[in-house]
């Protein structure tokens, strides 16, 4: 595209992991770790900056990993201000095998009139996912793993025109273009202070083979490229928003909701003899809409909607010693209703995510220890998890430190929930058609 009147950016695809929270705590950036899923590393695009291109408000980021040369090159900006006649190009493979991937796109950061920030981090549509994804498969969601794809993410119109002719021109199939729309009512495009702010995020989460996940994440076969024309173009009538896919309903796990009764009594039969166990309060949706927090100027979290989101914050109750907390709830990959689901422990001032629980490596089995099939039937689709600070001898645990990547002896914990893409469905689960996880206090003392 050179050829035709195009500046051609070739940037990095780089895979956010765990130990690069690290540096952002190090560094105290104000959004901490942004949430950051364990299990699900988050590939970001590399890019350098514009002339012009306001830059001083978006954190930086050290390649801490990759190539050797890349481990040299200086930290690069986690999102960008991008032109309305702008475009990024993503050419390369889909992941290997794994429970899910998405790729979503977002306004990472917007002004009011006064110019003041707001970090929204709020989702443009509806992610891309295995089973949305225009690739060379059947059309099943399994069949859409290490699959070469394009994805092209603009607000112009006629870039994305001239963009089809250049991979028409190379013989690229048309069946494995994706199209990211920028619409102008969901973001203001513009390299100025005043101007959005654009980031990409895509996610994989477990990838089944580890050498492939190795491969994947530390050198991924992937080229991004940001492309800009020499000449600014004019403006192109501006994409619509993009209509939203409805969460699936059914099926509901209401008929689980005497099994985890069930559970629930022997968890205090377990431990209420030799201490207290305490209900902590209801674990509440966590409703993530992207548009809407674009369109009122309110933190979004990097939502996607490929997931139903739960939270439980424990007011004022912090563990420490052999102190500990009981997670109990569904298994929304045994119910049928999600690809995969977990629970995270974390700290909410640091915006980090530290300890994991999902349904693929860690569920299964998990409520054996309490309850018989005898008695509980159903006991496969449940699971039982504790979270304590030390998980020596004790199965089914998840650890929380202390330290920088770690909780403090003096704050609570957050729990997050998360159930990743319903069966049959483009998105996920509706938040009401599930049952929600129940968290308990122990103390043995």
């Amino acid at each position: 595209m050179r050829d035709d009147g195009y500046d051609v950016q070739e940037g990095i695809y780089y895979h956010f992991l765990q130990s690069d929270c690290v540096e952002l705590l190090e560094e105290k950036s104000p959004d901490g770790c942004y949430g950051n899923n364990p299990t699900s590393p988050y590939g970001i695009y590399a890019f350098d900056s514009l002339a012009g291109e306001y830059v001083d408000d978006i954190p930086s980021l050290k390649f801490n990993h990759g190539t050797e040369e890349q481990k040299r090159l200086p930290p690069f900006k986690l999102a960008h201000r991008i032109r309305e006649d702008e475009a990024y190009v993503y050419i390369g493979k889909t992941p290997p095998k794994s429970a899910y991937f998405g790729f979503t796109h977002y306004t990472y950061m917007t002004h009011d009139r006064n110019g003041t920030s707001t970090t929204v981090f709020g989702s443009l549509s509806d992610t891309i996912n295995p089973s949305n994804i225009q690739v060379d498969s059947d059309g099943s969601f399994d069949d859409a793993f290490d699959k070469d794809v394009v994805i092209i993410t603009t607000p112009h119109r006629g870039v994305y025109s001239d963009i089809q002719k250049a991979l028409d021109y190379a013989g690229v199939p048309s069946d494995i273009r994706n199209l990211q729309e920028i619409p102008s009512s969901l973001f203001k495009a513009g390299l100025g202070k005043e101007s959005d702010v654009l980031t990409n995020l895509n996610r994989v989460a477990l990838i089944e083979d580890e050498v492939e996940a190795d491969s994947f994440l530390h050198n991924p076969p992937v080229l991004v490229f940001r492309l800009t024309p020499r000449v600014p173009k004019e403006a192109t009538i501006s994409y619509r928003r993009p209509k939203r896919v409805k969460p699936r309903q059914y099926p509901t796990e209401f008929r689980l909701e005497k099994s985890l009764d069930e559970l629930e009594e022997a968890v205090f039969d377990r431990y209420s003899p030799n201490g207290t166990v305490t209900a902590m309060n209801e674990t509440q949706e966590f409703p993530l809409k992207g548009q809407q927090c674009i369109l009122l100027n309110l933190p979004c979290y990097g939502d996607n909607s490929d997931a139903a989101y739960f939270i439980n914050v424990p007011q004022n109750r912090t563990f420490n010693g052999d102190q500990f907390f009981v997670i109990i709830g569904v298994n929304h990959h045994e119910s049928i209703n999600a690809r995969y689901s977990h629970v995270v422990a974390g700290s909410y001032s640091k915006y980090i995510a530290v300890a994991e629980f999902n349904s693929i490596e860690h569920m299964p089995k998990s409520s054996y220890p309490y309850i018989s099939e005898a008695n509980v039937p159903k006991r496969d689709m449940l699971y039982a998890a504790t979270l304590r600070r030390d998980c020596a001898g004790h199965e089914f645990c998840m650890e929380m430190p202390y330290g920088l990547m770690g909780l403090d002896p003096d704050e609570s914990p957050t729990f997050v929930f998360r159930a990743y893409m319903a069966e049959n469905s483009t998105v996920g689960h509706d938040t009401d058609s599930l049952l929600r996880a129940r968290v308990y206090f122990v103390d043995p003392t």
